[in-house]
């Protein structure tokens, strides 16, 4: 799958909560064949120590990033529902921690919003309603 995402060259690239089904490890090495980049804001390493899976993740994942597209500056997000942590066994996500995805939107878009004069955020998750 690695092999043909970077094939495609995409500028960027969100894991779903499936993703995390196959475990730490192999999206470790996932992310390190990689050449798209790993888009995830509201993922962090957890305040405990964590695996080296999650650290080897968290230093491959950016929170976002800005591509031009027809001189105007784009910026696309990668969020993550936060119930990965709930839906999944503990033991696939040790080390990984995942933010409110609307908080750290909101966040993510003032932060560019102040840099840049135009920024745009892209969401491709689905929200609880009334979260939107």
């Amino acid at each position: 799958m690695v092999k043909c995402l970077n094939h495609l060259h995409y500028d960027s690239w969100t894991w779903g909560n499936h993703e995390f089904d196959w475990g730490l490890g192999k999206l470790a090495a996932a992310a390190e064949l990689a050449e798209v980049p790993i888009v995830i804001a509201n993922m962090e390493q957890a305040s405990s120590a964590g695996t080296t899976n999650s650290q080897r993740i968290i230093t491959r994942v950016k929170p976002y990033v800005v591509r031009e597209i027809d001189g105007v500056k784009v910026g696309i997000i990668g969020l993550d529902t936060p119930d990965i942590q709930s839906w999944s066994r503990p033991p696939i996500v040790c080390g990984l921690e995942f933010k409110d995805s609307v908080e750290t939107l909101r966040g993510s878009c003032r932060k560019r919003g102040r840099r840049e004069r135009r920024s745009w955020c892209w969401l491709s998750p689905g929200l609880p309603r009334g979260r939107g």
